[in-house]
């Protein structure tokens, strides 16, 4: 079997145990089928929602945050993974899964984590020896920060599986390489360079960032049907004018962690960690608000991003589950 192939056959067994101990609970029988993927040692480092990042570490602390997750939503969620994307250099998984309510309202909607998995494949055995997740908001978080008002249908981004297309060859790992670092330098201080990343985007790209839509959700005005609309979406010349304007609030040192390719479709995954330093926090920004800290705040975040690709190889879609700047934890709270 290739590297490729048995890196997706091990995920894809691990995902079996993993959903179904977030919809059931983790049994004994759920966990003895975990334990046997999972390295002693591993670590989870999970992200998105209103709770905040954390980090596990150890068998028993990763059931514990099953068990926690499956208590939130009371196992009323099914899951299932819509794309996988293997590196073979690396030795890394993603996956991205949908979660829909098993009673779906008209303001309630399914939600998207992308997982990435760090796998050790030695002389005949398989371990996880890691494994990041980020999320979107749920319809009942996005309800939380609207004080209460169900807007969740209205105001959660577009799922990417309605640009998701089959594909007998699927993206390269070039493709995604080209773009990784292209994305990564246009969010860096010390390279800033816009240009490059513009050459990898089509023209009609959208950047679907759902935290983008927290300043709609916490706004005491009227909200149009048009700002509902266009509520976490940016499109290209957006986009690059904004990454300008964030470099002169901020110091910003972005590095590429790994990236992925699905074989059989038209999405690639980047896994990115940014460290920020606050240097102009009162300096608006489209309209967002400044920051309560001084200079030389320092925080990070951290990013596992889905890139749609378009027939001609340029970059259809970016869909962001980071971790929030600063303004946004403030606005969050």
């Amino acid at each position: 079997m290739h590297r490729y192939e048995t890196l997706s056959s091990t995920a894809e067994e691990f995902m079996g145990g993993w959903l179904k101990a977030l919809t059931s609970g983790p049994d004994e029988e759920t966990m003895k089928k975990l334990d046997g993927l999972l390295d002693t040692g591993v670590k989870l480092h999970t992200g998105g929602g209103l709770s905040g990042v954390h980090q596990f570490q150890g068998v028993p602390e990763v059931k514990k945050h099953l068990e926690s997750e499956r208590a939130r939503y009371g196992g009323g969620l099914t899951h299932t993974t819509r794309v996988l994307g293997a590196n073979e250099d690396t030795d890394v998984v993603f996956l991205m899964i949908e979660s829909k309510p098993s009673s779906m309202t008209d303001h309630t909607s399914p939600f998207i984590e992308v997982l990435k998995l760090d796998i050790m494949l030695d002389d005949g055995t398989r371990k996880i020896s890691s494994i990041t997740s980020r999320r979107h908001l749920s319809s009942s978080e996005l309800a939380k920060l609207a004080g209460g008002n169900p807007m969740g249908k209205v105001l959660t981004a577009p799922s990417p599986m309605r640009l998701v297309e089959s594909r007998q060859e699927g993206v390269t790992p070039e493709m995604i390489g080209d773009f990784a670092h292209a994305y990564c330098d246009a969010r860096t201080s010390a390279s800033a360079d816009r240009h490059e990343l513009a050459v990898h985007l089509d023209n009609v790209f959208e950047m679907y960032d759902p935290l983008g839509l927290v300043p709609l959700l916490k706004s005491s005005d009227e909200v149009t049907d048009e700002a509902k609309a266009h509520a976490g979406i940016v499109g290209k010349d957006l986009l690059l004018e904004r990454m300008g304007k964030m470099l002169k609030r901020y110091d910003v040192e972005t590095c590429l962690r790994d990236t992925a390719t699905s074989r059989d479709s038209n999405v690639g995954f980047v896994h990115w960690y940014a460290q920020v330093t606050t240097k102009s926090p009162s300096l608006e920004i489209e309209g967002l608000p400044g920051v309560d800290e001084g200079d030389g705040q320092c925080f990070v975040v951290e990013g596992l991003d889905v890139v749609i690709f378009d027939k001609e190889g340029g970059v259809r879609a970016v869909w962001g589950f980071r971790d929030p700047m600063d303004w946004e934890r403030d606005l969050m709270r």
